[in-house]
């Protein structure tokens, strides 16, 4: 990602072992392969395609337990926003540190899909910090990523 006022403004994701390329420019939509895409439209949380490690949705520490959901996972964090982006899961979540670099591409095309990318209290993420690593973050389209504020923005992490 190319990054300028703490925001990404031009970003490119490549997968070499399914020939994906997602890219994005500010204010030019996102693209996988050359066709757009968007976030996926859902609004709640019972039956959405979730990427989130399954001990943090069932760690007996959440007040009210979350409602059934289809996992996925993924090890890059960049690839799992971008699926997000093209609609193939609803959201992710991690509510663990992750480094700037691996998450400011995927910021950009999510938000250029049309989707929400914050930490889990809903704070905005800025880029080219002093310490380059953000505490959480969650992507989704709008209305779900509401619902996953509604559930997340009141914890404090370690």
């Amino acid at each position: 990602a190319v990054v300028e006022d703490r925001a990404p403004v031009s970003a490119v994701i490549f997968n070499p072992m399914t020939d994906e390329m997602f890219e994005a420019v500010l204010g030019g939509g996102a693209r996988l392969n050359g066709a757009p895409i968007r976030v996926s439209g859902r609004a709640e949380l019972a039956g959405c395609l979730m990427m989130v490690a399954r001990d943090v949705i069932e760690h007996p520490a959440w007040p009210v337990p979350w409602p059934k959901m289809e996992l996925g996972k993924r090890s890059s964090i960049a690839y799992r926003m971008a699926l997000v982006a093209a609609g193939v899961y609803d959201a992710m979540m991690a509510l663990s540190s992750k480094h700037e670099w691996d998450t400011a591409a995927g910021t950009l095309i999510v938000e250029e899909a049309g989707g929400v990318v914050s930490g889990h209290t809903g704070a905005k993420l800025a880029y080219n910090q002093a310490v380059p690593t953000p505490r959480s973050i969650v992507c989704a389209g709008p209305a779900l990523h509401a619902a996953i504020m509604a559930r997340t923005g009141h914890i404090k992490l370690p």
